[in-house]
């Protein structure tokens, strides 16, 4: 899918940077440093009204609802080894069976006392604090939410413990897994220790979601990796073919999720794997939280790409967005916008430690194009004849550029895929 100039346009950048018409490459400044961490909840419990003194410790799963019974879900993290400023946070939650609940029917608040899961009842519980949060819904079991949570009145949880308690405004209804399953409450904090850097690398960062950043609100396809085994069919189609440009093999086996993250694996022969997402749409914005293997003058290059739905339009144009990728080197990310079958793009190029987790985005509108690290901008295009127009999907691939030298075994990891319109 790549083209034979990704080299030459990257050993241009590291010369001294490249800017191409219609382009523009966010520049170098001080940045905070920032470490984005994920927490799973160490409590979690149900009340319900209809059954005021029961305790509902062990179960695995967690309701939400108002009514003739109203059930209220409270969920707790410890954060006593975390500090700094938080600058952005989410919950994700994960459904077990179908909901009712309208658009923001569910509200998330900081509780107004402590509370323990082991003895929490519905005559005991704490009330409802500062609202941080609604959920999207309504909900089909097996979807995951991912809750935006305002910072403000969780700082003061840093160091010490957030609890939270989710509950109905309307007759509605939600079943949630609770941390007795493979897909618990988890939390999500991207905290700023306040030490800055001013060089042009954003080595060791990885900080603020570019959807968090830009309001782009609750996500309407993707993937959280949260189970084992084989990527979701349902979600994905998995290759079984040759390698890209021929070369080598693409395999199902080089493909899995390990409860927590996809993984993609080659190997010293050129076996490795990629897959590519069932849902399509025109324009929105993706975002991936990616990191590589360790390794310079690697042969494999991991790359998060926007495929065009074949078709009419632009398709056959060779349109094709890569908006992450590594070209032998774990230093640097480009963005490479193919726009012409005659080998034209649009590029750019950051300095980045790729080995650590970065959250990669990419924001696509009628007559622009732009890519995001960490939240940051690092591209833009607003050349109309640039931009493709056809439906297009995500890809995930690690693919395989042999150069004569001995290939060296070679990962990516996904920790998440999201979508939004």
């Amino acid at each position: 899918m790549k083209n034979t100039m990704h080299r030459a346009l990257a050993a241009l950048a590291a010369s001294g940077g490249l800017l191409l018409a219609g382009v523009s490459v966010a520049p170098d400044s001080a940045r905070a440093t920032v470490s984005t961490v994920t927490e799973t909840a160490v409590g979690d419990t149900y009340v319900s009204s209809s059954d005021p003194a029961a305790v509902h410790a062990t179960s695995t799963k967690l309701y939400v609802g108002a009514g003739a019974t109203t059930y209220k879900t409270y969920v707790k993290f410890d954060l006593t080894d975390r500090t700094g400023t938080l600058t952005a946070a989410s919950l994700r939650l994960h459904t077990l069976g179908s909901g009712s609940g309208s658009a923001g029917s569910q509200t998330v608040s900081v509780t107004s006392g402590s509370w323990s899961e082991s003895t929490l009842t519905y005559r005991n519980a704490p009330a409802s604090g500062t609202s941080v949060g609604t959920l999207a819904g309504p909900s089909s079991s097996g979807t995951t939410y991912r809750v935006p949570l305002s910072i403000s009145a969780l700082q003061s949880a840093v160091g010490g413990t957030l609890s939270l308690v989710i509950t109905q405004k309307v007759s509605d209804n939600l079943v949630l897994a609770s941390r007795e399953t493979t897909t618990p409450p988890r939390l999500s904090l991207s905290l700023d220790d306040g030490a800055t850097s001013t060089g042009g690398s954003t080595s060791g960062t990885a900080s603020t979601e570019a959807a968090v950043v830009n309001g782009w609100g609750a996500p309407v396809a993707g993937d959280e990796f949260n189970y084992t085994g084989a990527p979701d069919s349902t979600k994905w189609s998995v290759y079984n073919s040759a390698g890209h440009a021929g070369n080598g093999l693409r395999s199902r086996s080089q493909v899995t999720v390990n409860g927590s993250a996809l993984r993609i694996t080659g190997d010293a022969h050129g076996t490795t794997g990629g897959m590519s997402q069932r849902f399509n749409q025109t324009y929105g914005k993706w975002e991936a939280r990616m990191r590589v293997s360790p390794g310079r003058d690697t042969e494999y290059h991991p790359v998060l790409i926007l495929w065009p739905q074949q078709g009419s339009g632009t398709a056959n144009n060779c349109a094709e967005m890569d908006y992450a990728e590594s070209t032998k080197t774990v230093d640097n990310v480009s963005f490479f916008l193919h726009h012409s079958c005659s080998g034209a793009q649009a590029y750019a190029s950051q300095t980045l430690d790729m080995t650590r987790w970065h959250n990669y985005a990419i924001e696509w509108r009628a007559g622009t194009v732009r890519g995001y690290i960490d939240g940051v901008k690092y591209f833009e295009s607003t050349d109309a004849s640039q931009i493709p127009d056809d439906p297009a999907h995500q890809t995930i691939q690690l693919d395989w550029f042999p150069d004569g030298t001995t290939t060296t075994p070679s990962w990516m990891e996904v920790d998440w895929v999201r979508v939004y319109r």
